[in-house]
């Protein structure tokens, strides 16, 4: 940026328009302005009702009710109601619609879609990304470092969190990426998802009944559920997805006045645990599993259970293993949050890859 003469105040309608007229050669420290503001770089606070420009960036505050152009870095915070672009920022860009960073950002960009991408001009490791996106779409094409939270997350190497409905890195991911789906060429860290497409990632088919010995009750299942399910495993890490079914309880108490009973009982659920391996034929798996019970023509409303498992594991071998266990379950009723019940959970199959 070049050395440029200070403006301590100034009133502009519509750049140069303005009680400084070469405010777009100056460096403004406090600037109103009601359509346009062109400054050649900020250093304070300014405020336009429409749009402003600087051309070296600056630091401060800048807010506009429609757009903000920053044709430099900024240090400090940028507001625009639609639309806010710049060469990099540490601070804070957030922009209703659309922010865009052609340059390093170490802060927060806050928008409906967020880009942040490296310029080629722009001195050593220009696209990095150290902060947190938040906004329905979130790019950043470069390296990251901290958070993008979003509806779709994308990213070339992330270090952190990914949190959104799809979770995509091209390159390195070294943290967690929580989504329904993610994606990664190279993963570290912990994958939470229902669909997971990481080369690094081990797939596996799952088939298991399970029990639950508990008192005669409408709205139960009554013995063995049948599970079939996918198993992401990562190092000593895993999730496991997960669908049950089984017969409901035909009991009805003394004092019901509505039972429909006798029907099926479908129960989805989803786990994560973790895996020690004693050797190569054998494993210890520890997890804890969110089930939701309900039937659709049954007295089932819907009943939550948490389960915390510990599992044997005999690897017989390269694609076949079984696996028993069981531990402790709690169950509580959607109708009556009251209604909680503790009982052991037993629980045998086979798992395939």
């Amino acid at each position: 940026p070049v050395e440029r003469k200070g403006m301590p105040a100034s009133l502009t309608l519509f750049s140069p328009l303005s009680t400084d007229p070469f405010l777009s050669e100056h460096e403004a420290h406090f600037d109103v302005g009601a359509f346009y503001s062109h400054m050649g770089a900020l250093d304070g606070f300014a405020v336009n009702g429409a749009v402003a420009r600087s051309s070296d960036g600056g630091r401060g505050i800048q807010v506009a009710g429609l757009a903000l152009l920053d044709d430099g870095p900024f240090h400090g915070a940028k507001v625009a109601g639609i639309f806010e672009s710049g060469s990099g920022v540490e601070g804070a860009a957030i922009a209703g619609i659309l922010s865009l960073e052609r340059g390093r950002v170490d802060g927060a960009q806050v928008s409906l879609i967020n880009l942040a991408h490296p310029d080629p001009v722009a001195g050593p490791n220009p696209g990095d990304f150290t902060g947190v996106q938040a906004g329905l779409i979130n790019l950043v094409s470069g390296e990251s470092t901290g958070a993008q939270i979003g509806l779709i997350n994308l990213g070339g190497s992330h270090s952190g969190a990914q949190i959104g409905l799809v979770n995509i890195q091209s390159g390195k991911a070294r943290g967690a990426q929580i989504g329904l789906v993610n994606v990664a060429d190279d993963m570290k860290g912990a994958p939470l998802g229902l669909v997971n497409v990481i080369p690094t990632l081990r797939t596996q088919a799952l088939a298991w009944a399970s029990i639950t010995p508990t008192a005669d009750g409408p709205a139960r299942a009554v013995g063995p559920l049948a599970h079939v399910g996918v198993k992401y495993l990562l190092g000593h890490f895993y999730t496991q997805v997960s669908f049950g079914v089984g017969a409901e309880s035909g009991y009805c108490s003394d004092t019901s006045t509505r039972c429909f009973n006798g029907d099926s009982v479908f129960a989805p659920g989803y786990g994560v645990g973790g895996r020690i391996d004693f050797s190569e034929s054998f494993a210890l798996e520890l997890d804890g599993v969110h089930q939701i019970e309900f039937s659709p023509a049954g007295d089932l409303g819907l009943r939550n259970s948490l389960s915390a498992r510990a599992s044997a594991v005999w690897q017989l071998n390269e694609w076949l293993a079984v696996f028993g266990g069981g531990g402790p379950r709690v169950d509580v009723a959607r109708r009556d949050a009251e209604d909680e019940r503790w009982n052991p959970t037993f629980h045998a199959g086979v798992q395939l890859f």
